[in-house]
């Protein structure tokens, strides 16, 4: 046995999410955000669609894909001598 293995005995032992029963805790997160067509209707490329392909072919528990990006308006206070903080 690996000594990772060791180390995180459960990694590789399934578990459930609701009603899906996931492989093993090896989770890959979300990356490539911008690998779509249209940012709209998120429609993935070829070349994302490949990259997601691949990951998959490793054994992982899981793939997360996409991401959101929150823009949130901050407040501009002008300090002394014209410094923005």
């Amino acid at each position: 046995m690996a000594d990772y293995a060791r180390s995180y005995p459960k990694l590789f032992s399934p578990w459930q999410l609701r009603h899906t029963r996931i492989t093993n805790r090896v989770v890959f997160g979300p990356v490539c955000p911008t690998w779509v067509r249209d940012a709209h209707e998120g429609i993935f490329t070829d070349q994302a669609v490949a990259y997601y392909e691949e990951r998959a072919r490793t054994g992982l528990g899981m793939i997360i894909l996409g991401g959101q990006i929150r823009i949130v308006p901050m407040p501009v206070e002008i300090g002394a001598a014209g410094a923005i903080g």
